[in-house]
């Protein structure tokens, strides 16, 4: 509920009551505490909450949390449109596999999976990735591996990003220079 102070100020508090029976006289018992700190921190834990939910939703790169196992726990909208899939949602409730679907030699998830065992972070590996539907793009993967007390890696954080173009432009550019010696 909601008191107000002897200067006017309303605060909420926390009232805990019972009904106490004496000798045939019935009292109740009352506990009272100000609530104020607790709104206080509930709310600021919201707005972060929403805060980290627009950046998750609106990046430009592709964001996944994901098993040793090779399932996605979540996925942001551009990690799933990167994948040729319309949602997160789809994209998890179908890839059930990522090694086996994703990876256009699955022998590079493997790769991933040791160094991520070994180091517990990858920067900048570049990998082929198959689309939902056909066709083929590279990623460049940063990620983490998160570990239990224990030790135990339990998931993976990362992102993804598509570098298809800057890829193309490099085999091009090689091509060109590969063509000008050979006149030379």
């Amino acid at each position: 509920t909601r008191h107000r102070r002897k200067n006017g100020t309303i605060f909420p508090v926390e009232v805990s009551a019972r009904r106490i029976a004496v000798e045939g006289n019935a009292f109740f018992q009352a506990i009272v505490r100000d609530i104020t700190e607790r709104r206080a921190a509930a709310e600021s834990l919201r707005q972060s909450e929403e805060r980290y939910r627009n950046i998750f939703d609106n990046a430009v790169e592709g964001i996944f949390q994901s098993t040793p196992a090779g399932t996605y726990i979540t996925v942001n909208p551009a990690f799933a449109r990167m994948y040729g899939f319309a949602s997160p949602e789809e994209m998890i409730r179908e890839v059930q596999d990522i090694q086996l679907q994703l990876y256009v030699r699955p022998e590079d998830r493997l790769d991933v999976k040791n160094l991520l065992g070994e180091v517990g972070i990858i920067r900048g590996m570049e990998v082929a990735f198959n689309r939902k539907g056909g066709g083929v793009f590279w990623g460049s993967i940063n990620a983490t591996a998160v570990k239990d007390d224990a030790g135990a890696i339990r998931y993976y954080d990362g992102t993804v990003e598509d570098v298809t173009e800057r890829r193309k432009a490099e085999e091009a550019r090689q091509g060109s220079e590969t063509r000008f010696r050979n006149l030379f």
